[in-house]
Protein backbone atom coordinates (compact mmCIF):
# COMPACT_ATOMS: atom_id res chain seq x y z
CA UNK A 1 0.00 0.00 0.00
CA UNK A 2 1.52 3.22 -0.76
CA UNK A 3 1.58 5.97 1.46
CA UNK A 4 0.45 9.50 1.21
CA UNK A 5 4.13 10.75 -0.05
CA UNK A 6 4.12 8.05 -2.40
CA UNK A 7 0.77 9.09 -4.10
CA UNK A 8 2.14 12.11 -4.80
CA UNK A 9 5.79 11.66 -6.09
CA UNK A 10 6.64 10.40 -9.47
CA UNK A 11 7.26 6.90 -9.90
CA UNK A 12 10.91 7.02 -10.63
CA UNK A 13 11.09 9.03 -7.27
CA UNK A 14 8.52 5.86 -5.68
CA UNK A 15 11.27 3.53 -7.13
CA UNK A 16 14.22 5.00 -5.85
CA UNK A 17 12.95 5.56 -2.13
CA UNK A 18 11.77 2.00 -2.24
CA UNK A 19 15.03 0.84 -2.82
CA UNK A 20 17.76 3.35 -1.83
CA UNK A 21 15.60 4.23 1.85
CA UNK A 22 15.51 8.23 0.07
CA UNK A 23 16.33 10.61 -2.61
CA UNK A 24 17.58 13.83 -3.17
CA UNK A 25 16.67 16.41 -6.36
CA UNK A 26 19.00 18.66 -7.74
CA UNK A 27 18.86 21.15 -9.91
CA UNK A 28 20.58 24.75 -11.41
CA UNK A 29 19.15 28.15 -12.39
CA UNK A 30 21.10 30.72 -13.84
CA UNK A 31 23.41 28.43 -17.04
CA UNK A 32 22.44 30.58 -19.83
CA UNK A 33 22.45 33.95 -18.14
CA UNK A 34 24.85 37.03 -19.19
CA UNK A 35 25.56 38.08 -15.65
CA UNK A 36 26.33 36.34 -11.97
CA UNK A 37 26.46 33.02 -10.52
CA UNK A 38 24.92 29.81 -11.63
CA UNK A 39 23.22 28.74 -8.22
CA UNK A 40 22.21 25.08 -7.71
CA UNK A 41 19.95 23.67 -4.60
CA UNK A 42 18.70 20.14 -3.70
CA UNK A 43 15.98 19.15 -1.87
CA UNK A 44 15.20 15.74 -0.41
CA UNK A 45 11.88 14.01 -0.11
CA UNK A 46 10.53 13.25 3.81
CA UNK A 47 8.29 14.10 5.98
CA UNK A 48 8.46 17.73 6.04
CA UNK A 49 8.38 17.77 2.11
CA UNK A 50 5.18 16.08 2.09
CA UNK A 51 3.55 18.34 4.04
CA UNK A 52 3.81 20.71 1.13
CA UNK A 53 1.01 21.52 -1.50
CA UNK A 54 3.13 19.37 -3.66
CA UNK A 55 0.45 19.23 -7.04
CA UNK A 56 1.78 22.72 -8.90
CA UNK A 57 5.74 21.98 -8.41
CA UNK A 58 7.21 22.00 -12.51
CA UNK A 59 10.00 23.40 -14.15
CA UNK A 60 10.72 27.16 -12.25
CA UNK A 61 10.61 28.97 -15.25
CA UNK A 62 6.88 27.77 -16.00
CA UNK A 63 5.95 29.08 -12.77
CA UNK A 64 4.65 32.92 -12.18
CA UNK A 65 7.06 34.46 -9.79
CA UNK A 66 3.81 34.78 -7.51
CA UNK A 67 3.49 31.32 -7.04
CA UNK A 68 7.14 30.61 -6.97
CA UNK A 69 7.27 33.27 -3.71
CA UNK A 70 4.47 31.30 -2.21
CA UNK A 71 5.45 27.58 -2.41
CA UNK A 72 9.41 29.14 -0.86
CA UNK A 73 7.44 30.50 1.56
CA UNK A 74 5.57 27.41 2.55
CA UNK A 75 9.04 25.44 1.96
CA UNK A 76 11.04 27.84 4.64
CA UNK A 77 8.26 27.70 7.24
CA UNK A 78 8.15 24.07 7.04
CA UNK A 79 11.57 23.52 7.80
CA UNK A 80 12.09 21.83 4.98
CA UNK A 81 15.79 20.42 4.23
CA UNK A 82 17.69 21.88 1.35
CA UNK A 83 20.91 22.72 0.32
CA UNK A 84 22.52 25.77 -1.52
CA UNK A 85 25.85 26.17 -3.70
CA UNK A 86 26.86 28.03 -6.00
CA UNK A 87 29.34 29.15 -8.79
CA UNK A 88 30.44 33.17 -9.61
CA UNK A 89 31.06 34.54 -12.50
CA UNK A 90 34.65 34.33 -12.19
CA UNK A 91 34.81 30.44 -11.67
CA UNK A 92 32.68 30.20 -14.75
CA UNK A 93 34.74 32.01 -17.29
CA UNK A 94 37.93 30.35 -15.49
CA UNK A 95 36.33 26.92 -15.97
CA UNK A 96 33.71 26.87 -18.09
CA UNK A 97 29.89 27.13 -17.48
CA UNK A 98 29.78 23.13 -17.42
CA UNK A 99 31.85 22.60 -15.16
CA UNK A 100 31.14 25.58 -12.98
CA UNK A 101 27.39 24.05 -12.79
CA UNK A 102 28.20 20.61 -11.73
CA UNK A 103 30.94 22.32 -9.17
CA UNK A 104 27.46 24.29 -7.60
CA UNK A 105 25.50 20.81 -7.86
CA UNK A 106 28.30 19.13 -5.95
CA UNK A 107 28.36 21.88 -3.82
CA UNK A 108 24.58 22.10 -2.40
CA UNK A 109 25.03 18.53 -2.21
CA UNK A 110 27.36 18.85 0.58
CA UNK A 111 25.92 21.70 2.02
CA UNK A 112 22.63 19.66 2.97
CA UNK A 113 24.59 18.46 5.60
CA UNK A 114 22.45 14.89 4.86
CA UNK A 115 24.81 11.78 3.63
CA UNK A 116 22.65 11.28 0.15
CA UNK A 117 22.05 8.20 -0.89
CA UNK A 118 20.50 8.57 -4.16
CA UNK A 119 20.30 12.02 -5.99
CA UNK A 120 17.84 12.69 -9.00
CA UNK A 121 19.49 15.69 -11.75
CA UNK A 122 18.11 17.69 -13.95
CA UNK A 123 20.05 17.02 -17.08
CA UNK A 124 22.38 14.80 -18.75
CA UNK A 125 25.36 15.03 -16.32
CA UNK A 126 26.35 13.20 -13.03
CA UNK A 127 27.57 15.04 -10.29
CA UNK A 128 31.79 14.62 -9.39
CA UNK A 129 33.23 13.29 -6.39
CA UNK A 130 29.72 12.14 -4.84
CA UNK A 131 29.85 8.68 -3.64
CA UNK A 132 25.90 7.44 -4.35
CA UNK A 133 23.64 6.47 -6.69
CA UNK A 134 23.03 9.42 -9.06
CA UNK A 135 20.28 9.41 -12.02
CA UNK A 136 20.27 11.96 -14.38
CA UNK A 137 16.99 12.73 -15.94
CA UNK A 138 16.40 15.29 -19.19
CA UNK A 139 13.64 17.85 -18.27
CA UNK A 140 13.94 16.52 -14.70
CA UNK A 141 12.31 19.31 -13.00
CA UNK A 142 9.12 18.80 -15.19
CA UNK A 143 9.01 15.02 -14.05
CA UNK A 144 10.16 14.96 -10.54
CA UNK A 145 8.94 16.56 -7.23
CA UNK A 146 12.38 16.79 -5.86
CA UNK A 147 13.69 18.32 -8.82
CA UNK A 148 11.25 20.66 -9.70
CA UNK A 149 11.30 22.06 -5.72
CA UNK A 150 14.95 22.43 -5.85
CA UNK A 151 14.63 24.19 -9.10
CA UNK A 152 11.84 26.70 -7.93
CA UNK A 153 13.99 27.23 -4.59
CA UNK A 154 17.66 28.31 -6.80
CA UNK A 155 15.76 30.20 -8.80
CA UNK A 156 13.94 32.24 -5.86
CA UNK A 157 18.08 32.47 -4.41
CA UNK A 158 19.11 33.57 -7.79
CA UNK A 159 16.69 36.25 -8.57
CA UNK A 160 17.21 37.50 -5.28
CA UNK A 161 21.15 38.41 -5.74
CA UNK A 162 21.14 39.38 -9.18
CA UNK A 163 18.37 42.21 -8.50
CA UNK A 164 20.61 43.04 -5.39
CA UNK A 165 23.50 44.04 -8.10
CA UNK A 166 20.96 46.46 -9.30
CA UNK A 167 22.24 49.35 -7.29
CA UNK A 168 25.64 49.20 -8.31
CA UNK A 169 25.18 48.32 -11.71
CA UNK A 170 21.87 49.93 -12.88
CA UNK A 171 22.61 50.30 -16.43
CA UNK A 172 22.13 46.86 -17.30
CA UNK A 173 17.91 46.31 -16.04
CA UNK A 174 19.05 43.67 -14.08
CA UNK A 175 15.43 44.04 -11.84
CA UNK A 176 13.31 42.69 -14.58
CA UNK A 177 16.29 40.47 -16.71
CA UNK A 178 17.72 39.19 -13.73
CA UNK A 179 21.17 38.22 -16.20
CA UNK A 180 19.70 37.06 -19.01
CA UNK A 181 20.28 38.58 -22.59
CA UNK A 182 17.40 40.98 -23.54
CA UNK A 183 17.23 43.09 -25.95
CA UNK A 184 17.72 46.10 -23.52
CA UNK A 185 20.57 44.29 -22.09
CA UNK A 186 22.62 43.64 -24.76
CA UNK A 187 22.42 47.60 -25.69
CA UNK A 188 23.31 48.45 -22.34
CA UNK A 189 26.54 46.43 -22.73
CA UNK A 190 27.22 47.96 -26.08
CA UNK A 191 26.59 51.21 -24.39
CA UNK A 192 28.44 50.37 -21.50
CA UNK A 193 30.75 47.57 -21.70
CA UNK A 194 30.50 44.67 -19.68
CA UNK A 195 30.81 45.05 -15.55
CA UNK A 196 32.03 43.29 -13.03
CA UNK A 197 29.71 40.82 -12.82
CA UNK A 198 29.42 39.95 -16.11
CA UNK A 199 30.90 36.31 -17.90
CA UNK A 200 33.50 37.73 -19.81
CA UNK A 201 33.80 34.13 -22.00
CA UNK A 202 30.20 34.46 -22.60
CA UNK A 203 30.31 36.18 -25.92
CA UNK A 204 27.67 38.20 -27.72
CA UNK A 205 27.12 38.30 -31.28
CA UNK A 206 26.62 41.60 -32.14
CA UNK A 207 29.29 43.01 -29.80
CA UNK A 208 32.15 40.33 -29.43
CA UNK A 209 33.50 40.10 -33.00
Amino acid sequence: MKTDIENRLSDIEIKIINEYGSVIGVDEVGRGSLFGPVISCCVIANEKFNNLNLSKIKDSKKLSEKIRNKFVREFIDEGCDFGLGYSNNKYIDEFNISEATLFSMQDSINNLNIKPKAILIDGIHKIPNIDCYQLAIPKGDSKCKTIGAASILAKFVRDFIIRKYHNAVPYYDLIKNVGYGTSIHIKNINTYGKSFGHRKSFKIKSIDR
